[in-house]
């Protein structure tokens, strides 16, 4: 697993492109809507593949390369094959696809496998690109405006911030981790499944300090946010107040129709 390349999800980058100049909000709406069409339209793949071209030219637009998400998700991927291993063994209905002597291979559990993995593959490209464009800061005014709460801090908006932030961090501080177990003699490459449980071990030399370091950061975190006099929901003055620009409507109701295009036509 390569940790590095799992640090930088979630990470805004700066970039003049269309995108990245949006109303926060635009981008926010849009990844929702998203997430609601993955999660009704199950099992309809030509919905996949359009919404799939959509995001395609999303982060052309906004200058991402799109097969850094490949990377980054392989994973899921793996916990995907396993699930689908499971379900040829678990879930013998639907149409009968190979028959081998000690198994049959149907096509429910296939498709219903493939299924998820598409999924999580949209998913995970969608909040990827929505951070990509979006500054932290941006995240927490836009859910402060959706939620009516202008000029403050409200819960979910930070809660949200926390959590996003704090994926790379982890997974920075285990890459950290895992340099400083290996120069002491730990070995998290063996494939044989002889030493698995061995390996088991030694994943947890990164897990327990892993946990440690996130309970420190996160005590520091609001002992910073103490000390900064940071309350929530208390009213803040606004530098830059967020204001709907000509392209942020048409974006939306471009977006609008075509989530309505697939609702209701595929």
């Amino acid at each position: 697993m390569n940790l590095k390349r799992l640090s930088q999800m979630g990470i805004y980058s700066h970039e003049n492109s269309f995108i990245h100049k949006l109303d926060p909000r635009v981008k926010i709406l849009t990844m929702i809507l998203f997430i609601i069409l993955i999660l009704i339209k199950r099992h309809s793949f030509y919905a996949y593949f359009l919404i799939f071209i959509f995001l395609v030219v999303f982060s052309y637009v906004s200058k991402y390369n799109f097969l850094n998400i490949t990377a980054k998700i392989k994973v899921y991927m793996y916990i995907s094959f396993i699930l689908l291993f499971f379900n040829i063994f678990f879930m013998n209905t639907g149409k009968l696809l190979l028959d081998l002597k000690m198994i049959k291979i149907y096509d429910i559990p296939v498709l219903f496998t493939l299924n998820i993995m598409t999924q999580i593959f949209l998913l995970t490209t969608i909040t990827e690109l929505f951070t990509f464009t979006t500054k932290p800061s941006d995240i927490i005014k836009g859910l402060n405006y959706i939620l009516n709460k202008k000029r403050k801090n409200s819960e979910t908006s930070i809660y949200i911030m926390i959590s996003l932030q704090f994926i790379p961090i982890i997974f920075e501080e285990a890459g950290k981790i895992m340099k400083a177990q290996k120069s002491r003699g730990a070995d998290f490459s063996r494939k044989n499944i002889k030493q698995f449980l061995l390996n088991i071990k030694e994943i947890f030399l990164i897990i327990i300090p892993l946990f440690q370091l996130t309970l420190q950061k996160s005590n520091r975190m609001f002992e910073i946010m103490e000390v900064k006099n940071f309350i929530l929901n208390k009213e803040r003055t606004e530098y830059s107040p967020l204001k709907w620009k000509i392209k942020d409507i048409l974006t939306i109701i471009a977006v609008l129709l075509f989530f309505l295009f697939l609702l209701f036509f595929f």
